[in-house]
């Protein structure tokens, strides 16, 4: 799902964020079947079995949390809606990617696309469209000292496979 739909809940849905979703669907493969910056296969050669490369993904923490933090974010807003997005309109706003790959082709293939997703970010945010869409967070300020505000929040129920193991 897009930045913008996670970050203005009360967006609807265009072409350009089915096309960034698939920014999104393109980069979940290069992080499962591709040597990356988040990749601990530490010697092994080019051709690892997909077998293995999964095994070593499972056990792949830092891996684990990009997952988390960049696909699954979420938090409540106001009026029963949901918010998220935070990580992946950061890289937009960066134009770059949270990780590289090792396959010089596929890098410069991800890096164009997301030079592409912040120069489309710039000139609707310069247009001011957006703020119409803008749902407030439900609760306490996030920024808060409150308690609630620093209770851990926890999407392990959603996908238990990849979640932490103790």
């Amino acid at each position: 799902m897009s930045a913008n739909i996670l970050q203005y809940a009360k967006k609807p849905n265009d072409v350009a964020d089915d096309l960034e979703s698939f920014v999104y669907v393109f980069s979940e493969h290069v992080l499962r079947f591709h040597r990356h910056s988040l990749s601990i296969l530490g010697d092994f050669d080019n051709e690892v079995d997909l077998d293995k490369l999964e095994k070593l993904n499972n056990e792949n923490l830092a891996l684990r949390n990009h997952f988390f933090n960049f696909f699954l974010e979420e938090y409540p807003l106001a009026d029963g809606y949901v918010g998220g997005g935070q990580h992946k309109y950061t890289n937009i706003e960066l134009g770059r990617a949270a990780f590289t790959i090792d396959n010089p082709r596929l890098q410069k293939l991800l890096a164009d696309m997301y030079s592409l997703l912040k120069r489309h970010y710039d000139a609707v945010a310069s247009s001011g469209e957006l703020t119409q869409y803008f749902v407030p967070m439900k609760g306490p300020d996030p920024h808060s000292n409150s308690e609630a505000a620093k209770a851990p929040v926890s999407l392990d129920h959603l996908y238990p496979a990849l979640a932490p193991k103790d």
